[in-house]
């Protein structure tokens, strides 16, 4: 039989066995327990590392949109600037034109006013007016040659020329206008080339020269004038009314001077002055 004493150590070291081995048990959770946190600590870091270089990205898009967002403002500011401007300048633009306008208004008021001078002096009475040597020996109308839409006179005037087989170049011409009763007026370089034209004025009728002739649509006579001053036009005047009474045939004018025939054989008379139409039977 063992005794008391061995009994009692016999307890107690399975007492410290048990509880070694309850401690080793301990300590092998805790060692998984720490494993276990070490696992998840790792998982927290990685994702705040994730969230970190986010936030970096974030902070990197913010800069930019910031930095687009500052340099669109300055073009914002730029163009109200550049707008701001443009109005003032537009502003100036319509004080300048109504400054203009208003000039123009009183320009015409002093226009119309010595116009209205002028107007009186030309009806007051002025002194008989010496006759006045024709200086129109280069000078022709035309007449019957409608207005076309821009036309070209001195073209018209060569192709009525070329028709009437007399050579006339642009340059023989000085200068060509219409009338305000829209005849052509023109001038020549030389008053023999002017003679040549006016002489064969009678070829329009004989070899019937029309509009239609200048490549026109519609068909009317042309006629060609001396170009006379107030005097000559009085005696041509006079001397058509002369005409009539006695009957004769022919009449017409050259260099300013009016001429007349009873008949085709009879005597030609030169008309330069009024009192001479009184001897007219």
């Amino acid at each position: 039989m063992s005794t008391p004493t061995a009994a009692a150590a016999s307890k107690t070291r399975s007492q410290q066995r048990k509880a070694s081995s309850s401690a080793n048990q301990q300590d092998g959770n805790l060692a998984e327990l720490c494993k276990k946190m070490d696992k998840k600590l790792d998982t927290v870091i990685a994702n705040l590392t994730k969230i970190e270089t986010r936030i970096n990205e974030l902070e990197a898009v913010q800069h930019r949109h910031s930095a687009a967002q500052q340099k669109t403002e300055t073009q914002l500011q730029s163009m109200l600037e550049e707008q701001t401007s443009q109005a003032t300048s537009l502003e100036y633009a319509h004080a300048e034109v109504k400054d203009t306008k208003a000039s123009c208004k009183e320009l015409s008021a002093q226009i119309a006013e010595i116009n209205a001078r002028l107007d009186k002096l030309d009806k007051k009475e002025a002194p008989a007016a010496k006759p006045q040597p024709d200086t129109n020996h280069q000078h022709l109308l035309i007449a019957g040659i409608p207005e076309t839409p821009r036309e070209n006179l001195a073209v018209i005037i060569t192709s009525l020329a070329e028709k009437m087989e007399i050579e006339v170049a642009q340059n023989d011409i000085c200068s060509t206008y219409r009338t305000k009763s829209k005849n052509i007026y023109v001038k020549f370089t030389s008053e023999l080339l002017r003679d040549m034209i006016y002489k064969g004025r009678r070829q329009l009728r004989t070899k019937s020269i029309t509009t239609k002739s200048l490549g026109m649509q519609t068909e009317a006579n042309i006629y060609l004038n001396e170009v006379l001053n107030e005097e000559q036009k009085t005696i041509f005047f006079q001397a058509r009314q002369k005409r009539k009474q006695l009957d004769y045939k022919f009449i017409w004018t050259f260099h300013g001077a009016v001429y007349l025939k009873k008949t085709k054989d009879s005597k030609v008379i030169k008309i330069t002055a009024l009192e001479e139409l009184s001897k007219l039977t």
